[in-house]
């Protein structure tokens, strides 16, 4: 862990290992790396842009792999983006979303429960590169003590979500290798992907929002 600290530099620091993983954070950053021998796992919050957190990761996976000697033994490899459109309260998002033409229960399914007050939609979808599962809804954060004034616009007490996982080559769980650049390349397309769905959704949003009005 220690050589891992180093080569992050400040702010990373890291916590007492235990006997199944180490953890380093950077607050300042909102940013935090796991590992054991069997996983890694880098988590950001409140990220604008891409940059730190591919560096980050990269850095990350170059240490751990070499360290580990896990480079060659990757079963599994994804990328999550979770991002949110802010409403007043959770009816108005539920609303925005039934306007919007995303989602909507079925016939049959509206003949057997009755009317939704809300729906969402979740899809699996399968690319060359990844498999792709992408998900929007209608979400309520409850919040217990206070949030520092960066994080409050963070965490909406109400929103749209939309929750985007890439999952490299699909569900191939043959050992494989995974270089550094593989990996950055990996993510980098991930967040195109997701910010250019991102940029379809608004439009489509705020047209939802002026039927509810």
């Amino acid at each position: 862990m220690q050589r891992l600290e180093e080569r992050l530099g400040a702010p990373f620091r890291g916590s007492i290992p235990d006997m199944h993983s180490a953890n380093l954070t950077s607050h300042l950053e909102m940013m935090q790396v796991r590992f054991n021998s069997d996983s890694l796992s880098i988590h950001q919050t409140g990220a604008i842009t891409l940059a730190r957190f591919l560096d980050v990761a990269g850095d990350a996976w170059a240490e751990t792999s070499e360290h580990l000697s896990v480079g060659g033994e990757v079963v599994r490899c994804g990328f999550r983006v979770i991002s949110f459109w802010e409403t007043a309260t959770i009816e108005d998002a539920r609303a925005k979303l039934i306007a919007s033409g995303l989602v909507g229960p079925p016939s049959p399914w509206t003949e057997i429960f009755g009317p939704a007050a809300g729906a969402t939609l979740m899809g699996i979808h399968d690319d060359p590169k990844w498999r792709l599962r992408a998900g929007i809804d209608a979400i309520e954060h409850k919040i217990e003590g206070e949030l520092t004034p960066g994080q409050e616009g963070l965490f909406p007490k109400a929103a749209i979500q939309l929750d985007v996982d890439f999952i490299r080559n699909g569900e191939e769980t043959a050992p494989h290798h995974l270089g550094k650049g593989e990996l950055r390349q990996f993510v980098r397309d991930g967040w195109a992907s997701y910010a250019l769905a991102r940029q379809r959704l608004a439009p489509i949003l705020i047209e939802a929002e002026a039927k509810t009005v």
